[in-house]
């Protein structure tokens, strides 16, 4: 019995020792592998594409609540895993009944991705310009050879910084529109939107028509001038008092002014055509140095970026521009 049980003892001991190579050589390869495979920040799901790896970063809003969903493309570095939190590119998926020919959803879907990325990966350092891209339809899947579909909207920026600041950028959704501008329905769409805007030039003996920015910039130019502006609620100050940036913004104008008036206390969030007074220059604490607009009169608009008025035949934005 006691020989059997030193037997048993040599034979074990010889079965470890002839495998530990060969399982040292698997834990390795193994762990390698899973250097490859562990969870992302924030990922929920991977596809592989054609030079790295797509990683699902989970369902997107914009600021209307609008929902979308987003995702990083990334590549392992050595034995360094695919990392969201160091992307090659960041890619958006929006519903197809969603407005990208308007140049402020467009940007805004870009800017929800940026804001998401962030709060996901607050520590990341050194990201330098990354490409992104807005995808409208049901599902963002890569083909046989590993290729996403053609973007509508293309971008590269930095992600550093609180503001995504455009190194390149094009909207095919805004290209057609211009295209199909010269067609009947679009001409008469077009038509109908002067309509209403000069109906409100002759209603408040208006001059111009501007943007926030373009009145902000003026300085002293538009004092005691009537012009028309379509703006979007920000902040409720009072019953009398609101601050409103340009519904209809080129790049990522953040200008904002105070507007006055007695109607504020009726207003909901909708976008406004204002016929409005330039009064100068705040000093209340809360809006220091905005542009002071008295209100005069308004009229909601139909769309986020008061395209039903700001929009001309040609299909040009009225942002700048005297009225006869």
């Amino acid at each position: 019995m006691p020989y059997l049980q030193r037997s048993h003892t040599v034979r074990k001991c010889s079965f470890r020792c002839s495998l530990a190579p060969a399982l040292l050589v698997c834990a390795l390869a193994f762990g390698g592998l899973l250097a490859h495979a562990q969870p992302r920040p924030g990922a929920l799901r991977s596809q592989p594409l054609a030079e790295g790896v797509l990683l699902d970063l989970g369902p997107l809003a914009n600021n209307e609540g609008k929902g979308g969903r987003l995702w990083a493309e990334a590549a392992a570095q050595g034995n360094q895993a695919a990392n969201a939190c160091r992307p090659k590119a960041l890619h958006v998926l929006v519903d197809v009944h969603e407005s990208l020919a308007s140049e402020v959803v467009a940007r805004q879907w870009l800017q929800a991705a940026h804001h998401h990325w962030q709060k996901l990966c607050p520590a990341a350092q050194g990201v330098g310009l990354v490409r992104l891209m807005v995808y409208q339809g049901f599902e963002l899947v890569p083909d046989a050879d590993g290729n996403l579909p053609v973007p509508t909207v293309r971008a590269t920026a930095s992600l550093q910084g609180r503001e995504l600041l455009f190194q390149q950028y094009s909207n095919n959704a805004t290209s057609l529109q211009r295209q199909n501008a010269g067609q009947p329905d679009q001409r008469k769409e077009y038509s109908a939107n002067a309509a209403r805007l000069q109906a409100m030039v002759r209603k408040y003996d208006a001059r111009r028509v501007a943007d926030l920015q373009a009145i902000d910039k003026s300085g002293t130019r538009w004092l005691g001038h009537v012009l028309l502006v379509g703006v979007r609620p920000e902040r409720v100050l009072s019953r009398r008092a609101a601050t409103v940036r340009s519904a209809h913004r080129e790049g990522w104008d953040v200008t904002e002014a105070l507007a006055e008036g007695a109607e504020i206390a009726k207003w909901g969030k909708d976008s406004r055509m204002l016929a409005v007074k330039v009064k100068g220059r705040s000093t209340d604490v809360r809006t220091q140095d905005r542009v002071i607009l008295q209100v005069l009169g308004s009229q909601v608009c139909s769309d986020l970026d008061c395209e039903d008025y700001l929009l001309m035949p040609g299909g040009q934005w009225a942002h700048d521009k005297a009225l006869p």
